[in-house]
């Protein structure tokens, strides 16, 4: 994924941040809080649909490109159009320029 023009940042997204909370039976539960709105270029990439543990599950990759952002990491989640997405993996383009978010959401 390349960037031509900033103005293909032409979404907005909300980063989703982890924290670590207690339920009300005493177990450690994670949980996500909204932290940031970015503008980002989405592509959707392919989408599956297979097996896991004995259900039907169907799984689109989605891909965010977006400006350069420590704050992002593997543990943080995406929302956008009503979905959240999980973050598999962050890739750093160019000189800390931007970054290549591949996510997965799973009905």
């Amino acid at each position: 994924m390349t960037l031509n023009d900033i103005g293909e940042l032409d979404r907005r997204i909300t980063l989703r941040t982890p924290s670590i909370a207690t339920n009300d039976y005493g177990e450690r539960v994670r949980t996500y809080a909204d932290t940031s709105s970015l503008w980002a270029k989405v592509d959707y990439i392919k989408g599956k649909e297979g097996d896991e543990a004995d259900k039907l599950a169907s799984v689109k990759r989605v891909d965010f490109l977006v400006r350069y952002n420590t704050s992002i990491t593997e543990t943080s989640q995406i929302a956008w159009d009503g979905d959240t997405f999980e973050i598999e993996a962050v890739l750093p383009i160019g000189r800390k320029q931007f970054m290549h978010l591949i996510t997965r959401l799973v009905d």
